[in-house]
């Protein structure tokens, strides 16, 4: 339950805006130049992590220091398989370590689609 809450309070708020600004961007390209004052179009890339955050969260949960894990036992996180909440607390160099990890295999699976994205602002 509690990843559910997690995932609607950022993922649901970012997809949302994503939404918005790809709406934003449909109104504006109904306006006629004229009228479209300082009003732009913007680009947006999502890109999303390959793996479950709270999964790999959960992998390192036994390393945390006791009396941590001891409160987010007690808040229920064992309970289920994806511990949202638990990634986004958890700074211990080996699990950070792996996000970055996963981060730059993902960046690099998706480097074509980055650098198509970027390719207006690099000479």
């Amino acid at each position: 339950m509690a990843g559910v809450l997690y995932n609607a309070i950022f993922l649901d708020q970012l997809d949302g805006d994503a939404l918005q600004l790809q709406q934003v961007n449909q109104l504006i390209a109904q306006l006629p130049d004229a009228e479209r004052g300082s009003l732009r179009h913007i680009d947006l890339l999502m890109l999303r992590p390959s793996l479950d955050l709270g999964r790999l969260a959960n992998a390192y949960e036994p390393e945390l220091p006791r009396g941590f894990r001891f409160l987010t036992r007690g808040l229920g996180t064992r309970e289920t398989r994806s511990n949202d909440m638990l990634s986004l607390v958890m700074f211990q160099s080996d699990y950070v370590k792996r996000l970055i990890e996963v981060g730059e295999a993902d960046a690099a699976a998706k480097l074509s689609e980055i650098q198509r994205f970027l390719s207006p602002w690099i000479a």
